[in-house]
């Protein structure tokens, strides 16, 4: 999903416990603001017009949990990762002939907007 790794700031590191059936299993609590630009370039045809993003632009606070510590890799049984609030998020798309009408204002906001409704839905905490 790019060339450049996800760049992660001051990470702020907590234990938790996660009560199972099974017994109680150890958290390890991550937050921390997350930035990744990538380049993904995902295209896929419509009515013979080839539609893509090119890049991704997102910054926001996420919370990862570290779930079952174990002794030898992978470290731990599971992990959980999601945005604590909407991310702000940039996408810079690709639609051959299309480019300039998806750059107007209002056609560019209702595109981001439903973008960032999505995101939300998938990935920030309830």
């Amino acid at each position: 999903l790019g060339d450049v790794p996800a760049k992660f700031g001051q990470m702020i590191i907590t234990p938790g416990t996660q009560i199972t059936d099974d017994g109680d299993l150890k958290v390890m609590k991550v937050r921390a603001n997350v930035e990744w630009h990538g380049n993904i370039k995902m295209y896929v045809g419509l009515h013979g017009i080839k539609c893509g993003v090119t890049k991704v632009h997102m910054k926001g606070e996420m919370l990862m949990e570290l779930v079952g510590t174990c002794p030898k890799p992978p470290l731990f049984q599971g992990a959980r990762a999601c945005f604590l609030n909407a991310p702000h998020l940039k996408l810079e798309y690709d639609v051959g002939v299309m480019n300039s009408v998806l750059k107007l204002a209002p056609i560019a906001t209702v595109m981001q907007k439903v973008l960032i409704e999505q995101v939300s839905e998938k990935l920030v905490i309830p």
